[in-house]
Order: C-alpha cells, then structure tokens, then sequence
C-alpha cells in the first residue's frame, strides 16, 4: 500500500489559502472571502499535477496571539495539526503587507515538526511587485516562491517544486505482482471523538493495548496495532483523536478530526466507520466515509453502543434505513450493529474486513474490460466533448491497480468526460463484477504514441 503525499497550505487568515487551494484543486470547493479567519474549516482534495498524486489540504487561518477557548486559538491548534500530519508544507504569505510578526512565529513552528516547507508570496501579481520578496528572506529561507493564487502567476513553478520526487502513475499500466496472503490486513478504525475506536482495539486484543477514555481525543497519534485471527494477520490503525479543552471547542474539533483521520485511511486495506448509535450517522460521519471512499477503499459501517440503545424506540432495522438513506457511495452498505464494551458481534469485524480485502484482489481480463467498455459506449455514446462539438473516443481499458481498484481508460478528451457519463461507465463495472461494497475508481487519460500504436496495430 503506497500512501499518498499529503501537501498542507498553512497562514495567517485573509493572506489567500483557500483561493491557491482552490486553485490546485481545479475546483471551487474552499469558501473564499475578504474576511479574515472565514475558513473555520479544513478542506482536503485529491489532486493529480504532472502524473503526480497527492492530497492538498486547506487550513484554518493561524494567529499568535489568542485568547483561551476562543476560535482562533482552535485554528492554531488545527494548524499544528496539519503540519505534523503533512508530508511536505505550503506556507503562504502576504505580498501586499510583507512579513509579520505572526509570520516569524509560524516559521518556528513549522522549523519544529521538520517538515519540508515551501514559501509561496501571494498576491504577486506583476513582475514589478516582486521587489518585495526580499523582505520575506528574513525568515531565514533559501527560496521563496511569487505567486498569485487568484490569477494562477507562479503556481505552477511552486507545484513543481513541491511535487519534486512524488511517485509517477504515468508509466504504471500493468498490477503490482505481490504475495497479497503473506502480507497484514490493514484496517483503519475511524471516526469522531468518543465513538469508542480505542475501547474496540482494546477489546479485539483482550487488553488495555491503547488508552481509552471517555474524553473525546485520548488518542494523539495513529497506533498500529497487530492482530492474528484464524491464521490470518491483521494491523489495526486507531486514528487519532483531537483533545477537547472546553465545550466551545466540540464544534472545531469534529470538524477537523477528519484530517487525522486521512494518513490512516490511505494506509489501509479496509476503513471500519464506527458510529455511535445514540447519536446515529452525522454529516461528519459521511465527511469521512467520502474521503474513504474516494480514496477506493472498502468501508464497514459499525454501529457501536448498540447495548445502550432503547430497543423500544429504535430497531436496528430502523436505524439502518437511516443510513441507507444518507449513504450515498454504496447501494448495498455493511451494517453490523456492535458494543465495544461487552464485544457483541465484534469478531464479525474481521470476517467482514477479509471478505472485502479479498474482493479488491479481483483483477480483470484486459479483454474482457475492454469489450465490456466497449458494449457500454455502444450501448450508451458518450455525450459530446467540450471541444468544438467532437465526440469522445475511448481507445483502450485497462486495470492498473488493486487496493484500491482502479481502471484507465485512453481516450481523446480525458479532461471532458462528464462526471454523469464516469458515473455511468463505473456502474457498468460495478454490476458487471458485483463489486457492491469495493470502491470502483475510473481514471481518464490522454492516449500516447505508444498507446497508438499499440491499438492500431
């Protein structure tokens, strides 16, 4: 398993992070507002840049002098959480009023968790505004990069700066031949704080293997825990939780658990969602099962706290028509109703999780796919491309991946596939090959000379 880079843009409010992530993303997913601190939020993206995968991350707004409790000092807390979780550090400063106070306290912050950090001037947005770049040299850097997030000036100079040394999918056209029976099941247990993911570890081993507490956020650091069950080995990730210092902070810490959340979910073979079933699903729930989803791996739905639900005003029956309901990504999702105090139904996890892991081990026949692809499009054309009104033509299919499941298809337009027609063709897979409950993710690229010749052949 080959977890994906994540990139972090951290900064003071207002200085333009969710417009250069927004940018990056190719999509307008961060609120933007001459505001500062209006991203409360953080926002995370998969992106591809050069044949380049990795995840960008948006994050709330830092600021140095904060009172206890309040907002502010909640971001700050999000922002040393986002740069000890990234890979490598965006840091964004303000070309119109150059380096602050703020801005030398950030930077030692960021010198302490040792991570590589890139700065980026924003708002750069003429070669005669550059003269001030000299001033940001007083961090104590060796480069810094001019960009101008809201017109795209130098982004992509930065991102190839960053990405330098990411692994390339370009070339990756056949599965990696491993022994998948020898290596660990790697399964992430997510969700929010104090929905009992350490007391399920502890209760799987059979001991106090992990700190469990019944304040939200125990678990600081993502613990692998290894597991033998029927002959068979099993790593099981505890993701981490967020300390909660005062009720204020409940709302913030929610919202940015998912982000501890994303390392283990791009480590693992299977996601264990675990709900708590006197709250049922929230929409912070479904924010993780997206990323988890998205990121092609299978999830199991653990209803815990099970015992302590009056049976009389609701049935399990009831409350998984709920999830169904809100569930979107699958249409047939697993539901197992669990206590993790008492262990009911907990063992069943790991038949369920090896169930899946075997189910994302099934590679299909290049020929096959590609008659299958084929009988779809002739089935169902493909609408017009965003291209002076010619078609798409796909030319070939082939799947380069397992865990996740993935298949590429070279077409013309890759960049004019609507998402309805993806949509459409990952549903015919889906069906065709009961993968129900696997994450069938379908990848669009630009035909090569090679390719070309191979097809025409």
């Amino acid at each position: 398993m080959k977890k994906k880079p994540i990139v972090c843009i951290i900064g003071r409010p207002n200085v333009g992070k969710s417009t250069l992530f927004n940018r990056i993303a190719k999509k307008r997913i961060a609120i933007v507002e001459d505001i500062p601190g209006v991203t409360r939020d953080r926002n995370y993206h998969d992106v591809e840049w050069e044949d380049k995968e990795f995840t960008i991350v948006d994050t709330g707004g830092f600021e140095s002098e904060t009172g206890k409790g309040s907002l502010e000092a909640s971001m700050v807390e999000q922002t040393g959480i986002a740069a000890a979780e990234a890979d490598r550090v965006i840091f964004l400063l303000d070309g119109q009023t150059g380096p602050i106070a703020d801005d030398f306290a950030i930077m030692d912050m960021l010198r302490r968790h040792e991570k590589p950090v890139y700065i980026a001037v924003n708002k750069i947005d003429a070669p005669s505004h550059e003269k001030i770049l000299l001033d940001f040299y007083q961090l104590g850097v060796d480069e810094v990069f001019p960009v101008s997030a809201a017109h795209g000036r130098g982004v992509d100079d930065l991102l190839d700066t960053v990405t330098e040394g990411f692994a390339s999918t370009a070339h990756q056209d056949s599965p990696e031949e491993i022994d998948e029976d020898s290596i660990p099941i790697k399964v992430a247990i997510v969700g929010r704080p104090n929905v009992g993911k350490s007391s399920l570890v502890n209760k799987i081993c059979g001991e106090n293997r992990v700190v469990a507490s019944e304040v939200p956020g125990t678990t600081r650091d993502t613990i692998h825990t290894p597991v033998r069950r029927e002959g068979r080995d099993f790593i099981l990730l505890d993701t981490a939780g967020i300390r909660r210092k005062s009720k204020a902070y409940s709302e913030n810490l929610e919202r940015y658990s998912v982000f501890r959340s994303i390392t283990a979910i791009e480590e693992a073979h299977v996601v264990i969602l675990m709900l708590d079933a006197t709250e049922g699903i929230t929409d912070q729930d479904l924010k993780v099962a997206s990323y988890a989803w998205e990121a092609g791996k299978p999830i199991i739905i653990a209803v815990n706290k099970w015992d302590l639900v009056a049976k009389e005003t609701m049935t399990y029956r009831e409350f998984e028509k709920d999830i169904e309901h809100r569930f979107k990504f699958s249409t047939k999702p697993i539901i197992l109703f669990i206590s993790a105090l008492s262990g009911q139904r907990v063992v069943k996890l790991f038949d369920l999780a090896r169930s899946l892991y075997e189910k994302t081990r099934f590679r299909v026949n290049t020929n096959e796919l590609n008659e299958l692809i084929q009988s779809a499009t002739a089935k169902h054309a493909p609408p017009a491309a965003h291209t002076g009104g010619k078609r798409l033509k796909f030319y070939y299919v082939t799947q380069i991946s397992r865990h996740p499941f993935i298949i590429v298809i070279f077409c013309n337009y890759p960049d004019s596939v609507h998402f309805s027609y993806k949509r459409y063709l990952t549903n015919v897979v889906r069906e065709a090959y009961s993968l129900y409950n696997v994450p069938v993710i379908l990848k669009f690229r630009k035909r090569a000379s090679s390719d070309r010749e191979q097809t025409e052949k």
